[in-house]
């Protein structure tokens, strides 16, 4: 019902054992205890479980345990029926925006959980954002990345997963962006969906995102499930 794994892509980006735990169902205290020795004696330093936000007595197990909240998730979802132009230029990103993409999501992400651990220092939460972008480019984490530029350089961007659903990983945009760059962004990621077939859309934020939840909402999407994340430094 609870299973340790390894975060390898963490694990090698702050320098640190990191871990998942996977949650299929219910567990106690003890059997969590167990996994904690066993995280401690394999050299874990971090762990993090993301459970469904309906499951209270999980969260409570991990609070006993010493675990602590960081994130409390919503993901939206919506039917593809139309994609409208973008308002603003936008273009794929290339290698040469990664500077750019770098710069931009440094403080962007404020909600996001990795600033909310005390595991984490600003700066390393400031540098998985910029990584993620640029892997996003490369293609590691993306399978598209989209970018507003007016002439003026890069001024915001959306990085998308392309498979059977649409999904945006990450959107955001400069604080000198131009007003309506996040629905440009919105509408490029909605005519790529529709440009590859996809019917479907989802966005994860934050709950506490509202500028992020507003705009999902004015863009027809409605909440398909909710999540939480607890950590535990080791």
């Amino acid at each position: 019902m609870i299973e340790l794994t390894e975060r390898h892509w963490d694990t090698l980006h702050f320098g640190r054992k990191m871990g998942g735990l996977v949650i299929s169902g219910d567990f106690n205290l003890d059997e969590l205890a167990r996994l904690l020795d066993e995280a401690r004696d394999a050299g874990y330093k971090h762990l993090t479980a993301r459970i469904p936000g309906s499951q209270l007595g999980w969260g409570q197990t991990l609070s006993s345990a010493g675990f602590y909240l960081a994130d409390v998730g919503i993901t939206f979802a919506t039917e593809i029926n139309d994609a409208p132009e973008p308002h603003l230029p936008v273009r794929p990103a290339t290698l040469d925006d990664i500077p750019a993409l770098r710069e931009i999501s440094q403080g962007l992400f404020l909600t996001s959980r990795f600033y909310h651990d005390p595991f984490f220092s600003r700066e390393e939460a400031d540098g998985v954002f910029a990584a993620w972008a640029e892997n996003s480019v490369n293609g590691g984490a993306a399978d598209l990345a989209i970018v507003v530029d007016a002439g003026e350089g890069v001024a915001g961007y959306v990085t998308l997963r392309l498979k059977d659903v649409g999904v945006i990983v990450l959107i955001g945009a400069s604080r000198k962006a131009p007003r309506g760059t996040g629905n440009a962004l919105m509408a490029a990621a909605h005519k790529t969906y529709a440009e590859r077939g996809l019917t479907r859309a989802e966005v994860r934020t934050q709950a506490y995102n509202y500028a992020a939840v507003g705009l999902y909402l004015r863009w027809g999407y409605r909440i398909a499930r909710t999540d939480m994340t607890w950590c535990r430094a080791l």
